[in-house]
């Protein structure tokens, strides 16, 4: 039927953006929490902290390299 037909298309949607909402939600989470690990050097930290914002970049969100490296900038003051 046309309802069991929409429902099935519906279920298979709503599970691709399922994960991909959890990936972004997880990406904003690391970006927003981000700290410098206890002896870790500065090259790890920054490397690291690029690796987040390359997995919001793929989610969808960018930001300016102003705004990135202001908040390593500004984690680091911490």
């Amino acid at each position: 039927s046309t309802k069991e037909f929409w429902d099935v298309l519906k279920n298979r949607y709503e599970g691709i953006e399922q994960p991909q909402d959890k990936k972004l939600t997880t990406s904003l989470n690391d970006f927003n929490s981000y700290k410098v690990l206890s002896r870790e050097s500065l090259d790890d930290s920054f490397k690291r902290f690029k690796l987040i914002v390359t997995k919001l970049s793929n989610a969808g969100i960018t930001r300016s390299d102003h705004e990135t490296n202001l908040h390593f900038l500004n984690v680091l003051g911490k």
